[in-house]
């Protein structure tokens, strides 16, 4: 997969849960998904990045086999109406990712939590060799607005298995700046 990061990309987000962060994002069934891909292709977007688990902060868990089945159908969506758009997956579950690029082909993998939240991830997407995008985030959606101290975090480790410290080739690292809104009030924008 190539992307022209020469000049600026447009990611649209489609998020396949009831509950995301923005509701007018949320698409519940495929009808609504495929209106949303739609909507992404008409408005210019260079790639779509697709989630099963809200990240919303006090979002519910999300159960993996429920988390594939929102994310294969939006995927197939994706596949049908756009079959050369480039894809992300908005997943910190090394299944759903695996389960992605082998069902769908090459995705790029977006990971809230930089294998935090499973470690099997890293290494899942090394083995997959598909782009990796990796994240930061103290904890989980049910439990990160209690866990807002930032004093001495680091987010990249150098190491000789790539710049993740866990194997990902480090010619394929991209950051994705992310803030997070309504931290705490210390902290929130």
């Amino acid at each position: 997969m190539r992307i022209d990061f020469s000049q600026p990309c447009v990611m649209a987000i489609l998020n396949a849960t009831p509950d995301s962060f923005f509701a007018g994002s949320r698409t519940a069934d495929e009808a609504a998904i495929e209106r949303r891909v739609r909507e992404c292709l008409d408005q210019g977007a260079d790639l779509i990045d697709v989630g099963g688990y809200s990240s919303r902060p006090g979002a519910d868990a999300v159960a993996p086999d429920e988390e594939w089945r929102r994310v294969s159908t939006a995927l197939g969506v994706v596949r049908r109406l756009a079959p050369h758009m480039p894809v992300s997956v908005d997943t910190f579950r090394a299944s759903v990712a695996a389960q992605a690029a082998e069902r769908f082909g090459e995705v790029i993998i977006n990971d809230i939590s930089a294998g935090e939240l499973d470690p099997a991830m890293p290494a899942t997407v090394a083995r997959l060799g598909v782009p990796y995008i990796i994240m930061h985030m103290k904890g989980d959606p049910q439990t990160m607005q209690t866990l807002t101290d930032y004093r001495g975090v680091r987010l990249f480790r150098a190491s000789g298995r790539g710049a993740d410290g866990r194997g990902h080739p480090a010619r394929e690292h991209r950051a994705r700046p992310r803030i997070r809104i309504r931290q705490n009030p210390r902290t929130e924008l």
